[in-house]
C-alpha cells in the first residue's frame, strides 16, 4: 500500500536505506533519512547508533570472555533488531516528509513552499512557425524555417531563449489561452472542422503579434504567448489588446454556410511583476495557467492577470484539502497534555487534551477546524478528537505518566455529535476511563440544544461532567449556562489577562465565582502568563489554574514545578 501519490515504484526505490539496517548499518540509515528529510531526531538518532555499535563492539574485543562480554555481545545484537525495527516504522513518515519536500519545495521561503501541484504534465509541444503568409502547425523544430523568435515556452530554464542573455528580457508577459468550445465543434462538426479551428486561431496569434514574441502550442487547445523585451507595461497591455481584437474577429466557415467565431481564454503573469527570478520560468507557465483557469471557470472569453493575493489563497485551500485528509485518513495528529491545578495547594487535578498537527499548511488546530467545516469533515474531527484522546489518556494512565485519579478535558466541536458506531466503539476499548472525562463545549453564535442535549445525556450516562469553554468571550455564554449546567466553568483567557490591574475583570470573575459556587460549579482560569494574574486569581477564590506559567502543553504530560507549588501554597496562607 502506497503512502504518498509518488506510487510503488517511487517509494520501493526511495527505501533502499533499510537494506543498510538488514546489514546492522542502521546508523547510516539514519544518517541518511535524516539529512534527506532535513529531520534532526534521524541524525541524533543514527548518532545513538553509532556510538552503541562502536562502545558494544569495543567491549566485544578487548573485555574477556565472561558476563560483561556477554552483556556486551546482547547489546550489539538488541541495537541491531531494534534499528531494523525502527527503520520499518519510520518509513512511512520518512517518505512522507521526502514527498512534501520534493513537492513544495521548502528550500524557497516564500512561493515555492506553497506551490499549487501542476494541474498538466505538457507531454508534447506544437511549435508555430511562420514566415510571411507561411504560417501552420508542426509537431517538431523545422532548422531550415526562419528562426523568427518562435520557439516553446521550455519547462526547462537551459532550453531557453535567455539562457545567456537575460538582458534581452526587459519587461515581459506571459500569456496563455484555451480555446474555447473546441469539444462542442469536434463533437457537433468533426475533427476536421475542430482542425480548422486551432489553425485559424494560431494564425491569428501569429499575424497579430509583434517579430519578438514568442508563440507555442502546448497541447490541443492550449497556446503560449510571450511577450518580451519592452520598456514600459502600458504597450505590451496595448499589444494584448490588440491580440484579444483580432481573436473576436477571427472566425472559420462551416458546412451551413455560418461562421464560427473563435474564442479563447487567458491568463497573464508577468516578469518582473509576479517574480523576480526569470530561472524559475516553470512560475510563469503555473502563473499563467492558474489565471487563465480562474477566468474560465468565471467567465469565458476574456483575459485576466495573475493575482498572488489569490493564488496564495487557491494554493493553501488545495494544500489543506490534501492535508486535511491525511490528518483524517492517518491520524496524523498528536494531542498534547497541558495540566490543570488546584489553586489551594498546586496539584494537578486534570489535563487538558489540545490538538497539535505538524503538516506544513494545517498547524493551526482553529485551521483545521475551517477546512474541515468547509469540506463537511467537522464529525470526522470530532471523533478523530474522541479516540486520539482517550487512546493517548489511557497510554499514559498505563504508564503512570499520570495519576488515575486526574481527569481529561476534552474539546467538542460545537453543533457536532458522536456517531452511535463511534460511541459504541469508545465504550468498548475505554470502558474505564470514561468516567474521567470531562467534554468542554464552547459557546457559539447558532446553537442546535438539541446536540448539546445529546451531550449532557451521554456524559451523564458515562458519568462524566461537563465544561463551558471560554467563558465571557461572546455573547451566548449565560445562554450555554443555562442549557447545560455545566460542572466547570472556564473562564476566558482575555478576562484573565491582565487581570491583576483591570478593576471591571475583577468584577466580572467575582461575580461568576459567586453564581459558580452557590450552584456547586467549579471554576477554572486559563491563560494564566504572569505572577500577578496568579496572585489576582487565587484571591478571587478560582478554584483551578490553567496556563503557561505553570505548565506548557506537552506530549509527556509535564509536572508542576516545586517553586510553582510553593508559591500557590504561600498566596492561600495570606
Amino acid at each position: 500500500m502506497t503512502v504518498t501519490r509518488r506510487g510503488l515504484l517511487w517509494e520501493i526505490l526511495n527505501s533502499w536505506w533499510i537494506i543498510l539496517s538488514f546489514c546492522g548499518l542502521s546508523f547510516i540509515s539514519f544518517f541518511y533519512i535524516g539529512n534527506k528529510s532535513r529531520t534532526t531526531k534521524w541524525k541524533v538518532t543514527g548518532i545513538l547508533y553509532f556510538l552503541v555499535y562502536v562502545v558494544a563492539l569495543t567491549c566485544i574485543a578487548t573485555l574477556p570472555f565472561g558476563t560483561l562480554s556477554n552483556i556486551a555481545v546482547v547489546v550489539w545484537l538488541a541495537s541491531l533488531l531494534i534499528g531494523l525495527i525502527q527503520s520499518f516504522m519510520v518509513r512511512k513518515e520518512y517518505l512522507i516528509r521526502r514527498d512534501y519536500i520534493l513537492t513544495n519545495g521548502i528550500e524557497d521561503k516564500d512561493l515555492d513552499k506553497i506551490r499549487e501541484d501542476v494541474r498538466r504534465h505538457y507531454k508534447g509541444k506544437d511549435y508555430i512557425k511562420g514566415s510571411g503568409n507561411d504560417t501552420h502547425l508542426d509537431s517538431t523544430y523545422h532548422s531550415n524555417m526562419e528562426y523568427r523568435d518562435y520557439d516553446t515556452i521550455s519547462n526547462n530554464p537551459s532550453d531557453s531563449l535567455f539562457e545567456n542573455e537575460i538582458n534581452k528580457i526587459k519587461i515581459a508577459a506571459l500569456l496563455m489561452l484555451d480555446l474555447d468550445n473546441l469539444k462542442y465543434i469536434n463533437d457537433n462538426y468533426g475533427h476536421e472542422i475542430g482542425d480548422n479551428y486551432i489553425s485559424k486561431a494560431a494564425e491569428t496569434f501569429v499575424n497579430s503579434t509583434p517579430e519578438n514574441t514568442i508563440i507555442s502550442r502546448i497541447s490541443g487547445d492550449e497556446f503560449f504567448v510571450f511577450f518580451y523585451g519592452y520598456d514600459d507595461e502600458n504597450v505590451i497591455k496595448q499589444l494584448i489588446n490588440k491580440l484579444k481584437e483580432a481573436i473576436s474577429k477571427a472566425f472559420i466557415p462551416l458546412a451551413d454556410n455560418s461562421n464560427f467565431h473563435v474564442n479563447a481564454s487567458g491568463g497573464i503573469a508577468w516578469y518582473p511583476r509576479d517574480s523576480e527570478s526569470f530561472e524559475k520560468l516553470q512560475h510563469y507557465a503555473d502563473y499563467a495557467d492558474y489565471a487563465m483557469y480562474k477566468i474560465k471557470r468565471t467567465s469565458k472569453g476574456n483575459l485576466t492577470e495573475f493575482n498572488l493575493n489569490d493564488y496564495i489563497a487557491d494554493s493553501f485551500l488545495s494544500e489543506s484539502k490534501e492535508e486535511l485528509n491525511t490528518i483524517i485518513e492517518d491520524r496524523a495528529i498528536q494531542f498534547y497534555f497541558q495540566p490543570i491545578i488546584s489553586s489551594k495547594d498546586g496539584t494537578i487535578y486534570a489535563y487538558e487534551s489540545l490538538m497539535r498537527s505538524f503538516m506544513p499548511s494545517l498547524k493551526n488546530p482553529l485551521d483545521i477546524l475551517k477546512i474541515a467545516k468547509e469540506e463537511g469533515r467537522l464529525a470526522e474531527i470530532e471523533e478523530l478528537t474522541w479516540s486520539s484522546s482517550l487512546e493517548t489518556f489511557a497510554n499514559h494512565l498505563r504508564n503512570e505518566r499520570i495519576n488515575k485519579d486526574c481527569k481529561i478535558f476534552i474539546n467538542s466541536i460545537s453543533n457536532q455529535i458522536l456517531s452511535n458506531k463511534k460511541i459504541d466503539e469508545l465504550e468498548k476499548e475505554y470502558s474505564k476511563y470514561l468516567k474521567n472525562v470531562v467534554l468542554e463545549v464552547t459557546e457559539v453564535e447558532y446553537i442546535d440544544e438539541n446536540y448539546h442535549q445529546q451531550k449532557a445525556e451521554l456524559m451523564k450516562k458515562w458519568q462524566a461532567e461537563l465544561a463551558l469553554d471560554d467563558y465571557g468571550s461572546g455573547y451566548n455564554s449565560d445562554r450555554i449556562l443555562l442549557l447545560i449546567s455545566p460542572k466547570f466553568i472556564k473562564i476566558d483567557m482575555d478576562i484573565i489577562r491582565n487581570i491583576d490591574s483591570d478593576p471591571d475583570k475583577c468584577k466580572i470573575v467575582e461575580n461568576i465565582v459567586n453564581y459558580a459556587h452557590e450552584r456547586d460549579m467549579k471554576l477554572i482560569a486559563e491563560g494564566i502568563e504572569t505572577i500577578d494574574e496568579l496572585k489576582q486569581v487565587i484571591k478571587l477564590k478560582v478554584d483551578y489554574l490553567q496556563g503557561f506559567l505553570l505548565a506548557k502543553p506537552q506530549y509527556l504530560p509535564p509536572r508542576i514545578q516545586e517553586d510553582v507549588i510553593k508559591l500557590i501554597q504561600l498566596l492561600n496562607e495570606k
